[in-house]
């Protein structure tokens, strides 16, 4: 009798969740897709399949993963693939993920298409910041960027405002400089950039000659090594002139910074001279382009693009999302394929993105370049997952990735002198109990019931349990 009665308690508990939480008058839908979902959690990784009706069958995949928690194991990246002369080279996604893996050791967990692109050329069209570093600057009034740092801060809209800086690489890290002034002398204790100079005087300085290959050294980032030949002294008094392919690096006084490429520039050293963000994007270290911002402060953007697809209904699509307590997400809904999945607009995009939680959301390129890959650590490692419209992937200029984070040895990445990003988390964060709680005491059945019926009960109640 025992032995029934145990059997029959969390059969019965699962009777009465399915009952409360799951009627069948209950529509799958856009509003509403839970109900629908597959779910696989693996390394903290999050991963749903939903399938639901909406104007025709849906087929949406999607990842989340917390960054910014304390044991995190990964982190959001943004990567392109170059060639040797530094152009951007269009290619899958799946080679972007193993390009990235290949130049930096670090497995892909989550990956999915970026920014709009130029088809020709292969340039993405909005702004790009990697590792702190601005690759472009987004031009076109109608795009917007999403900025994210890992530690719970996000920004959307537009960055308009960067700051030059010179990027040294030493034996061991990477130190940055902001720069003064460009072809100007520099104030004490700081430093100018010359491009040109034909025996310019620059009493007590510390001068640092670098050859380049770049036509137009401003047009950042620009790279370059030095030719330092002789030791000399942390400043002279001797007059500069730059010969054609040079440009230099002039300090004021003894300080910090002299004393700093006095003792780490030498003959090979490689500098950059790079922007950084600035602005509201100030020390964001990624920074990814697309068109419409979806949720701004939580709050869903009703006013999308209409144009390129936007108000076609039938379409794939591509988003981000940063959540308030710092969850990231990534998610692709396959569309032009009915019956298996029909698409949307951009403004239901929108309703996704705020429907998963977001705090900001930004859409990315859509259409034949949706891809979502995933490792679910089912032995297929990292699988496209999705069924983009074009029967593969399609060739793309970047990709976000979800890959393993550097370890922290201790030591600042970016140099003793590097501008740190500022580490604090927002701090308003959420946590949940009830019904995610209580689970952890039921059966596994029970368990994932709950689970399920605490993720539709939070969306509800306006995101809580």
């Amino acid at each position: 009798m025992k032995k029934t009665f145990s059997c029959f308690i969390p059969l019965a508990l699962a009777a009465i969740v399915c009952g409360a939480f799951f009627p069948r008058s209950v529509k799958v839908s856009a509003d509403n897709p839970a109900k629908a979902v597959t779910e696989t959690v693996t390394d903290g990784l999050t991963y749903r399949k939903f399938e639901y009706e909406d104007n025709g069958k849906q087929t949406l995949f999607y990842g989340e993963y917390n960054p910014s928690a304390d044991n995190a194991g990964y982190e959001f990246v943004i990567h392109n693939v170059k060639d040797d002369a530094g152009k951007i080279v269009r290619t899958t996604v799946s080679d972007i993920a193993a390009d990235y893996t290949k130049k930096t050791g670090k497995k892909v967990k989550l990956a999915v298409n970026g920014d709009y692109f130029d088809l020709s050329s292969g340039q993405n069209m909005e702004s790009l910041v990697m590792d702190g570093v601005v690759y472009t600057i987004g031009s076109f009034a109608t795009k917007h960027c999403l900025g994210f740092d890992n530690n719970g801060k996000a920004v959307i809209g537009r960055m308009t405002q960067v700051s030059p800086y010179v990027e040294v690489q030493t034996a061991t890290s990477l130190a940055y400089y902001p720069v003064f002034a460009i072809n100007r002398p520099p104030e004490e204790g700081k430093l100018s950039v010359y491009t040109t100079a034909n025996n310019v005087s620059l009493a007590a300085c510390g001068k640092y000659k670098f050859k380049t290959s770049d036509p137009n050294v401003l047009q950042f980032p620009t790279a370059a090594v030095s030719s330092r030949m002789v030791e000399g002294s942390v400043t002279d008094d001797k007059p500069l002139t730059l010969n054609t392919g040079e440009f230099a690096v002039v300090i004021k006084g003894e300080n910090e910074i002299s004393e700093f490429f006095y003792k780490n520039v030498t003959y090979g050293t490689n500098i950059r001279l790079v922007n950084k963000p600035d602005g509201a994007y100030k020390d964001m270290p990624w920074v990814i382009g697309g068109y419409s911002v979806l949720v701004d402060n939580g709050v869903v953007n009703t006013d999308v693009h209409s144009d390129n697809a936007g108000s076609v209904w039938g379409t794939p699509r591509t988003f981000i999302g940063v959540k308030e307590d710092g969850t990231m997400f990534l998610s692709v809904l396959d569309g032009r394929q009915a019956p298996y999945s029909t698409g949307c607009s951009v403004k239901r995009e929108a309703e996704l993105a705020a429907y998963f939680g977001a705090k900001y959301a930004l859409e990315l390129d859509g259409g034949g370049s949706s891809a979502f890959l995933a490792d679910l650590s089912d032995g297929e490692g990292l699988k496209l997952r999705n069924k983009p419209s074009d029967g593969a992937e399609r060739k793309v200029s970047n990709a976000v990735l979800l890959a393993e984070k550097q370890i922290d040895q201790g030591g600042n990445a970016g140099g003793d002198n590097a501008p740190s990003p500022d580490k604090t988390p927002d701090d308003a964060a959420t946590t949940q109990s009830g019904c995610k709680g209580a689970a952890s005491g039921l059966t596994g059945i029970v368990a994932a019931i709950c689970l399920v019926a605490a993720e539709i009960i939070r969306k509800r109640n306006g995101g809580k349990i």
